[in-house]
């Protein structure tokens, strides 16, 4: 990280480069469910009293799905056998606001154990008595499960702890791969490419468009690109 302070008068002072060891290291296991895990399916209702079983163990669980009906079927499903009457809540964007607002409240009071939750809690959460993460179905990325476990022991000196289910046999797969990515430090975010030509399509394609380059003209430019820095000359 660079740090870049200016002056009153504008004068601008670069500092050195200030790096950041990482905090401790995630503890991210994948759930070996005593229950036959099916070949198709996303809602793993077959590992419900396992996972009810991990909410009861914990002080407050965020439970994340990749989707809305995904939520509202856990939901439905914990609230089934939840004979202990733990307060357990939904969290997702088609719900009314208020409604969001009240769970995020007791959330931020600690009247909550579980809230089942989509990516509308992916981000800003930073309520210390969350102390697991579970993760029902595969997190379909590298950068989507570091995102999601770390909102369990968010503090630099304790490690997020997390547990995967897999919806599916094909997710086990899925899941053993974004937890050996996570450990790895690997992310989803792709490598920056000089030269890319794609970019180069999308910039010749644009120019034709807003009529910047003549279809006679629009011959091979010397470029230089990654995804998101093109800069073009033999105009």
């Amino acid at each position: 990280m660079g740090l870049v302070s200016q002056g009153p008068n504008g004068e601008v002072y670069h500092s050195k480069i200030v790096k950041v060891e990482g905090g401790a290291k995630p503890d991210i296991t994948i759930l070996k469910s005593n229950e036959r895990i099916p070949w198709k399916g996303h809602s793993a209702c077959y590992a419900m009293h396992e996972v009810y079983e991990a909410i009861k163990a914990h002080k407050t669980t965020l439970l994340f799905v990749n989707t809305r009906s995904q939520a509202e079927i856990l939901f439905k499903e914990l609230w089934t056998i939840n004979e202990e009457s733990l307060p357990i809540a939904l969290h997702h964007g088609s719900l009314d606001v208020g409604q969001r607002r009240r769970v995020e409240q007791a959330m931020s009071t600690n009247s909550l154990r579980a809230v089942v939750a989509t990516s509308t809690l992916d981000l800003g959460i930073d309520w210390g008595d969350v102390d697991l993460v579970i993760h029902i179905g595969a997190p379909k990325g590298a950068s989507r499960l570091a995102q999601r476990i770390g909102r369990s022991n968010h503090r630099m000196d304790e490690p997020s702890r997390a547990i995967l289910v897999p919806a599916n046999r094909f997710e086990v797969l899925e899941c053993q791969a974004a937890l050996d990515a996570n450990y790895t430090g690997h992310q989803d975010t792709p490598t920056l490419i000089e030269g890319a030509l794609n970019v180069l399509a999308h910039q010749t394609l644009g120019m034709l468009l807003t009529r910047r380059l003549e279809r006679a003209r629009a011959r091979p430019l010397g470029f230089v690109a990654t995804d998101y820095v093109l800069s073009i000359w033999g105009l």
